[in-house]
């Protein structure tokens, strides 16, 4: 045994070193390390969770404060949409006059009760130029937010007056209340 070791070179030694060194680590990764990291990963998650419960009291109050602001909202909101064609016109007429766009139908609102909720739907017909067009569409959008914007239809129709194609944009605006 011991001429058999003698006969083998320091380089193929060496090798046998690394090979052993690294079935080793091997072996002692799978019996050792892997369970002491897997429990330090479960360890740090359940401090995560500790810290997220400790601080459930202090996000409770603040949504609780969120949700009044947003009850005190919904009420004044309320007390404004008793009539929300008017309150869309006063929007539209203003900027249709700024903008050189023409208010061509304002009809009754389309209005439905489905599952205790109140829905109604508006549809305006406005004609003026592209731009100017979703310039309106923007505006009732972001910064009015009279409703939602369900749908909005650009489309050509020759005008037989101005005996040319004039560009036409149908915006339907949704508002939903509960009953």
């Amino acid at each position: 045994m011991k001429n058999k070791i003698q006969n083998i070179s320091y380089k193929q030694k060496n090798v046998f070193l690394l090979i052993g060194f690294f079935l080793i680590l091997f072996i002692l990764w799978f019996a050792v390390f892997k369970n002491t990291f897997v429990m330090y990963n479960e360890c740090a998650s359940f401090e995560k969770q500790l810290q997220v419960a400790e601080m459930a009291p202090q996000k409770n109050k603040e949504l609780s404060i969120q949700l009044v602001d947003l009850d005190k909202k919904l009420k004044s909101q309320q007390q404004v949409d008793t009539n929300i064609q008017q309150a869309i016109l006063s929007v539209i007429a203003p900027f249709s006059r700024e903008n050189n766009l023409v208010l061509r139908e304002f009809p009754q609102p389309n209005i439905t009760k489905q599952n205790g909720y109140h829905v109604e739907i508006n549809n305006i017909e406005i004609q003026g130029a592209f731009t100017a067009l979703l310039k309106l569409v923007y505006l009732l959008e972001t910064r009015e937010k009279i409703g939602k914007i369900v749908s909005v239809k650009f489309h050509a129709k020759n005008d037989p007056k101005l005996k040319s194609y004039v560009l036409i944009a149908t915006i339907y605006i949704q508002n939903i209340k509960k009953i």
